[in-house]
């Protein structure tokens, strides 16, 4: 049968594994609202205004948490959280995943101001009949619903945050990608149309905004 919940169930499972930049382990310290690193380049890495990080490896449990950047350079990494001083050392680790926000769709959800997030939405879209019989035999039916994730960055940060998310996202969802369901079925994005994104639009008062429409094609008996 075409079971949309354990589509979107198995579509949001996937999503929520997004990796958009990290340091890897490096040498980092922290002091006042500002993560250093002696050598290398958090621009060459990646980072942007308006992601947000979590650190790991850290001693201070403080410097761990998700934090929303404010501004990159070469050598240091400014937050929108005060962080507890550490001096540096090795094996510390700043990643920007998925962002903790997440407006699932029918779900309760209010945005923090100045923090990214995402909206989703799950389109079931048409289906059709691609082989003999009528509904009471053993046929094969085709679906092609879209999963549309809108990201969300603080406005006035530049293109740069909300460009590496949305082709993070992509990539994610890839030509051909399959997604097992908890039924057994395999869904796939399409590779005829695979997954396109939106222009950058401003439409809400400290959000910028663009979206990824990932198409995809099931068949099931």
């Amino acid at each position: 049968m075409i079971d949309h919940d354990a589509m979107q169930v198995a579509l949001r499972a996937r999503l929520v594994t997004l990796s958009v930049v990290t340091t890897g382990s490096i040498n980092l310290s922290a002091t006042g609202d500002t993560y250093v690193r002696p050598s290398g380049s958090f621009i060459d890495d990646g980072f942007y205004a308006g992601m947000e990080i979590t650190g790991s490896g850290f001693d201070e449990a403080a410097n761990e948490v998700a934090t929303v950047i404010l501004e990159v350079n070469a050598l240091t990494l400014q937050v929108d959280q005060t962080l507890t001083t550490e001096t540096d050392g090795a094996g510390k680790t700043l990643t920007a995943g998925l962002p903790s926000q997440r407006a699932w769709e029918n779900v309760k959800f209010d945005p923090t101001s100045g923090d990214p997030y995402i909206e989703e939405e799950f389109i079931p879209g048409p289906s059709s009949q691609v082989t003999l019989g009528d509904e009471n035999t053993n046929t094969i039916k085709e679906t092609t619903p879209l999963y549309r994730i809108t990201v969300k960055v603080p406005f006035n940060v530049g293109t740069g945050a909300i460009n590496k998310y949305v082709d993070s996202i992509i990539a994610l969802f890839g030509h051909g990608t399959p997604i097992t369901l908890s039924n057994g079925d395999v869904l796939r994005v399409r590779a005829d149309t695979g997954p396109y994104r939106g222009q950058v639009l401003q439409r809400e008062p400290g959000w910028a905004s663009a979206p990824v429409t990932i198409p995809m094609r099931l068949y099931t008996t």
